[in-house]
């Protein structure tokens, strides 16, 4: 049984909504096309087998979109 998808992602939780997955077709899903959740968040925690990251989507006033990457360790 695969545990993590080929980027080694184990599970993804919205930090918005708190929805967590862990099935592994999901996280390809999430993490290759669009990590948006049902909610409409961008805001997820993705647990990796070499550790954690966070990653969100932010809004300007003048409607530009910019996505940022926090690495947070294991």
């Amino acid at each position: 049984m695969k545990t993590a998808t080929y980027h080694g992602i184990t599970k993804a939780t919205c930090l918005s909504c708190g929805k967590k997955t862990t099935d592994i077709s999901q996280l390809e899903i999430l993490n290759d096309l669009d990590s948006l959740c049902e909610c409409n968040a961008r805001f997820t925690k993705w647990e990796t087998t070499e550790g954690t990251f966070i990653t969100m989507e932010m809004e300007d006033y003048q409607g530009n979109t910019y996505n940022f990457r926090e690495e947070v360790g294991a």
